[in-house]
């Protein structure tokens, strides 16, 4: 930290020596705010989408108010859809904890 603070670590990573989830999440927003996207990507892929999609929604919103449009993105979810997408989440996390266990180590 700049004021010379320390990041207590993950105790996960302390216990196991395996990155979990949320391990790279603070480098991931320090690369961010430096506009470091590639560095910010191998350090939290998860993350680093999550503030792409939530950047894109917000200007998506900002389109929207400004023209004072009622037509806005309905997302309508059905029940075996709903399976497809808690599986495919679940495979996306797994994914992205093999990337951070390759680039974390």
């Amino acid at each position: 930290f700049q004021w010379g603070g320390n990041s207590p670590g993950c105790l996960f990573y302390r216990i196991t020596s395996i990155p979990c989830l949320g391990c790279g999440a603070t480098r991931c927003a320090r690369e961010l705010s430096h506009l470091n996207f590639w560095s910010a990507f191998k350090y939290h892929p998860g993350l680093f989408f999550i503030f792409i999609s939530g950047l894109v929604w917000t200007l998506y919103s900002i389109g929207f108010w400004i023209c004072g449009s009622s037509l806005r993105l309905r997302v309508i979810i059905d029940e075996s859809a709903s399976k497809v997408i808690f599986v495919t989440v679940f495979f996306v996390a797994f994914i992205h904890w093999v990337w951070q266990c390759y680039y974390l180590r």
